[in-house]
């Protein structure tokens, strides 16, 4: 009993934390990372941060398609 008080809260919060790195890794490098290599040679100056996250998304889903595509043909 005393130990599932102290083990629950625990366990809990090491998911928590993973849960936040791998989003955070996910989100930063993948998708708004490609984004911004995407959008660097049509934008010199400044890349605002919600449209390299939507470019990111758009092209993550066409490599997908296109692996997949190539994959099962």
């Amino acid at each position: 009993m005393a130990l599932e008080v102290i083990v629950e809260p625990l366990l809990m919060g090491v998911g928590r934390v993973l849960g936040w790195i791998f989003i955070e890794i996910v989100f930063e490098i993948l998708i708004r990372g490609l984004g911004f290599i995407v959008c660097r040679p049509f934008k010199k100056v400044h890349i605002e941060d919600g449209i390299c996250a939507i470019m990111g998304l758009i092209t993550l889903i066409i490599i997908v398609v296109i692996a997949y595509l190539l994959f099962f043909s």
